[in-house]
């Protein structure tokens, strides 16, 4: 069963370009493959405002729709199973029909786990992080995986890759953050272009950096920083990059499957 998921979600990163585009050292120094290998080809994550200084991914509705399915059905076929045995002549060769639904479910709460963990961007602690547990400036929080301060940020990055399936191929689309020395972190990644183009120019306001996006070689410049040829993200001020009003046009109904400009 998992050979055969790694089989459906094999990929194929799409073929390379020139960063030097984006006329930044940093985007030299970064690497422009696929971070995270596969993606679904459904929006799996949708982003939302929690406060002026809090944004969040959290599991989409398409998300939860899938999730159910893959649960309910294996749970029905589960109870069938189940009342058969109680009913009819009992058969030893009938629990082996309860293994399968039992795999399916394990798969289900396999990909629960990724789907609902939430990922914060909190300009009031200063930090970056996945999950729930609200991180706490006083504490360390730099020691766990994938916490990190916001200031380490200095570019989104959209990376497109190849998704060859069985029957049918697609592409996704994923979401990196750029850290100050050019590695890389994960936030998202799914076949919805226009959502994921729309959250990286929403990141970008939120967090006054630039987006590069390889997938047309193009940039997207906050609006209150001024583009020039030697624009360099770690020269910004503090109160500039992190101030209140970054997150103005973001509405308490934002959605994310609406196209920003790039």
């Amino acid at each position: 069963m998992i050979s055969q998921l790694k089989k459906i979600f094999a990929s194929k990163a799409i073929k390379s370009f020139d960063p030097s585009v984006f006329n930044h050292p940093l985007a030299l120094k970064t690497d422009w493959s696929p971070l995270a290998s596969g993606g679904a080809n459904f929006k799996t994550k949708t982003l939302k405002k929690i406060s002026s200084s809090e944004i969040r991914f959290v599991i989409s509705n398409w998300a939860k729709a899938f999730l159910a399915f893959f649960a309910i059905f294996p749970l029905f076929f589960m109870v069938s199973v189940i009342f058969s045995l109680i009913t009819d002549e009992f058969e030893y060769e009938m629990l082996l029909f309860l293994f399968i639904p039992l795999i399916f479910l394990g798969v289900a709460l396999f990909l629960l786990k990724n789907m609902v963990k939430e990922i914060v961007f909190d300009k009031q602690s200063g930090y970056f992080y996945k999950g729930k547990k609200k991180v706490s400036s006083s504490l360390n929080p730099e020691k766990e995986e994938s916490t990190f301060n916001l200031f380490r940020i200095h570019a989104i990055q959209i990376i497109p890759e190849n998704i060859k399936g069985k029957n049918s191929s697609y592409t996704s689309y994923e979401i990196n953050l750029v850290l100050d020395d050019g590695s890389r972190t994960h936030v998202i990644d799914h076949g919805h272009k226009d959502s994921i183009e729309a959250d990286a120019v929403t990141l970008s306001e939120f967090l006054h950096i630039p987006v590069w996006n390889s997938h047309n070689s193009t940039a997207h410049i906050p609006k209150n920083i001024q583009q020039t040829d030697s624009y360099d993200s770690s020269k910004k001020s503090i109160n500039k990059r992190y101030s209140s009003s970054s997150t103005q046009d973001l509405d308490e109904d934002y959605d994310s499957t609406k196209p920003r400009n790039m």
